[in-house]
């Protein structure tokens, strides 16, 4: 087994100062290389870390045994396909694509490959979960879950793909896809029974019930906006 993963990775503005920051002192890890446009060079990175304009070079980089994949999700498919047809492990931020049939096509790509592939999808992982799910969650009932989410979003250009839905973007790319995935983790498999939406004054109301195992779980979403220059958001 190697020592380090050798990693390329693919988008800056995430890529950069959320991954790359977070991995950079990680002995696990070495970053071999950066794709991203020559005008979004970044002064901070250390020598000997290479800079691709094109995210193919670097996948075919051989020292390159895996990447992360952080640009905009239009551009994930393409990026994906050519990854695993390369055989390199996969870390891909959510969403992986925009549609289920790009995700069975991936799959199926991928089924024969003797690699990994990851979403992120990794705050499960934290001890607050893990202690929940395994001390707490087996010996109380739930049956109903209030969920109420501020965002505070921005109108840059920069990152107006994440408004729109066909782009990858919108509330069920960027937020509420978490909270099925982990009330999935904790309560098993979820099957929608009904839903509603209701749209007041730039309130977003999503109600849903599910059943979970046959047994009866209401779940209640409330998502509120408001414009700041600096994004960012919590749960209650």
């Amino acid at each position: 087994m190697k020592d380090k993963i050798n990693l390329g990775i693919v988008g800056k503005n995430f890529g950069y100062k959320v991954i790359y920051n977070a991995i950079k002192d990680d002995k696990s890890f070495n970053v071999l290389g950066f794709a991203f446009k020559k005008k979004n060079k970044v002064k901070e990175l250390p020598e000997g870390i290479k800079i691709y304009q094109n995210w193919k070079k670097l996948i075919l980089d051989k020292k390159i045994d895996s990447i992360v994949i952080s640009s905009p999700p239009l551009t994930h498919l393409k990026i994906i396909n050519f990854a695993i047809k390369n055989n390199k492990n996969i870390f891909c931020e959510k969403p992986v694509t925009t549609s289920l049939n790009d995700i069975l096509k991936i799959s199926e790509l991928a089924k024969n490959k003797k690699i990994v592939f990851m979403v992120n999808y990794e705050f499960l992982n934290i001890d607050a979960f893990k202690i929940f799910k395994k001390e707490y969650l087996k010996d109380i009932k739930v049956k109903k879950v209030n969920i109420d989410w501020l965002l505070n979003v921005s109108q840059s250009k920069r990152s107006s793909w994440k408004n729109t839905h066909l782009n990858g973007g919108g509330n069920f790319f960027n937020y509420i896809c978490h909270v099925l995935f982990y009330l999935e983790k904790l309560f098993g498999k979820l099957t929608i029974y009904k839903s509603k939406i209701l749209n007041s004054k730039g309130e977003l109301n999503y109600d849903f019930i599910f059943f979970i195992k046959k047994k009866k779980l209401k779940f209640y979403l409330i998502l509120k906006y408001q414009i700041i220059k600096n994004p960012n958001h919590f749960i209650d």
